[in-house]
């Protein structure tokens, strides 16, 4: 009897490919990497302010786009906040990871295009289900809206990568794709979803685990084992969009 071949299929090769190239995302800009690290101090119970402020301010940019975003209309605080302690102090961790999540999503797309110019229809999807996900959760009172609008915003963080980092390997599974689901296509040529993508990035980003398992469920998201309100809920922000 010949021996077992040992020589990986074309999709388990992508696999790793694909870790691989998470585990060295290069591209990314210093206040990037900033931001995942201060994203990860918020969520640690023994964070203080003093530790957030130190970091933060180690990048003037960033601190510079941080309190202009703690001025906006969107916190209504009641007097000009003009340091960084300030807005610590007066916005509190869980408003400040918010706003340091959505200077993540803004870098991050800059980084998706960094090669070259990310398609339309992608950044639209993702900029529809964020908003979808924002009004939905305001206007039906379920979760917390900026919650939902950055999960919403990065639900197909893994389509993106694949066209980023495996153009034509992207456009064959969208070849396939007429054939066949989008899921069958994925997995036949990657040997893996691009869902389960999105949850391995925004495991390594240091994303708290509602968001990784939103992204990684969203597209079957009731089944009998599994549930998770942000998951239907991006599900349902999701449908409003057309996926690439």
């Amino acid at each position: 009897m010949a021996a077992a071949s040992t020589t990986p299929s074309t999709g388990e090769a992508y696999t790793e490919q694909i870790q691989q190239a998470i585990a060295r995302c290069d591209g990314f800009s210093s206040s990037f990497q900033l931001i995942r690290k201060a994203i990860a101090l918020t969520l640690s119970s023994k964070c203080m302010n003093e530790q957030l402020q130190r970091l933060i301010s180690t990048d003037p940019g960033l601190t510079a786009r941080v309190l202009k975003t703690a001025n906006s209309a969107l916190y209504g605080v009641s007097r000009q906040v003009r340091t960084l302690s300030m807005a610590i102090t007066l916005i509190g961790h869980a408003e400040l990871r918010k706003i340091l999540q959505r200077l993540f999503v803004a870098d991050l797309f800059r980084w998706f295009s960094h090669r070259q110019q990310a398609p339309d229809q992608l950044v639209k999807v993702s900029l529809a289900a964020g908003a979808a996900a924002h009004r939905i959760a305001r206007d039906a009172v379920i979760g917390d809206p900026e919650e939902q609008m950055i999960a919403g915003l990065l639900h197909n963080a893994g389509v993106m990568f694949l066209w980023r980092d495996f153009p034509e390997e992207y456009e064959k599974s969208r070849h396939l794709a007429r054939m066949m689901s989008t899921r069958e296509a994925q997995e036949a040529v990657f040997g893996v979803t691009s869902a389960v993508v999105s949850k391995w990035l925004l495991h390594d980003w240091g994303f708290p685990s509602s968001f990784v398992t939103a992204v990684e469920h969203w597209p079957n998201p009731f089944q009998p084992t599994f549930d998770h309100a942000l998951v239907r809920h991006l599900r349902g922000d999701a449908k409003i969009t057309t996926l690439p």
